[in-house]
C-alpha cells in the first residue's frame, strides 16, 4: 500500500466521521465546535513521528507531474465525499493528516511489508490521534461519551480494513 492509498483511507475515515458527528450534533452545531475547538483545546503533543525506514522508496524518480498525481488523487478521493464546504476545510486541515503530508516521505512510497510493525503503527497512531481529536472538541461532558462513540466507529472500520489489506488479521492485532 502506498502513502498515498493510506492518506485516502484516513480522510475517508475522517470524513465519515465528520458526517457522524454532524448527524449527532446537528451540521450548524458540529461546524460551531470545530470552529471552537482551537480556542478551548490544548493540542496534545505525539511522540510519533514517521520512519522513512517503513517505506520502499518508489522505483521512478519522483518527478514534479508524479507528485501532482498523488495529490490529485487525494482531491478526486476527498471530491468523491461530497462534504459541504466547511466540513471539507476541516477535513484538510486533521492534524494527523497534515503530519503524514507534510513528512518528507514521497507518496507513492509503498509500506514495506517486510516492516509488520510499520502498518500496526501507522493504524493505532491513526486511531490514537482520532480519539485525541475527538477528545479536544468543546463537547459538553453530559453527551461526551455518546458522541466519542459515534467517533470510533468509522476509525474501527478503518482499523479493520487497512490490516486486511496488508494482509494482517485485524482481531489477532488487538
Amino acid at each position: 500500500m502506498r502513502l498515498v492509498d493510506f492518506l485516502i483511507h484516513l480522510l475517508q475515515t475522517q470524513a465519515e466521521t465528520l458526517q457522524r458527528l454532524a448527524a449527532f450534533f446537528g451540521e450548524e452545531e458540529l461546524l460551531q465546535l470545530l470552529e471552537n475547538a482551537g480556542d478551548f483545546s490544548t493540542p496534545t503533543p505525539s511522540l510519533f513521528s514517521l520512519d522513512p525506514q517503513w517505506f520502499e522508496q518508489p522505483t521512478f524518480l519522483a518527478k514534479a507531474p508524479e507528485r501532482r498525481n498523488c495529490y490529485s488523487e487525494l482531491e478526486g478521493a476527498v471530491q468523491e465525499m461530497n462534504l459541504p464546504a466547511l466540513f471539507e476545510f476541516h477535513l484538510w486541515a486533521y492534524p494527523y493528516y497534515r503530519t503524514l503530508i507534510e513528512s518528507p516521505v514521497d507518496l507513492h512510497a509503498k509500506i514495506r511489508r517486510n516492516s509488520p510493525q510499520a502498518i500496526e503503527l501507522l493504524v493505532e497512531e491513526s486511531l490514537s490521534q482520532a480519539k485525541n481529536w475527538i477528545k479536544n472538541l468543546p463537547i459538553a461532558p453530559e453527551i461526551s461519551i455518546q458522541a466519542e462513540r459515534a467517533a470510533r466507529v468509522p476509525w474501527l472500520k478503518f482499523r479493520s480494513e487497512i490490516l486486511k489489506r496488508a494482509g494482517k488479521r485485524p482481531i489477532a492485532s488487538i
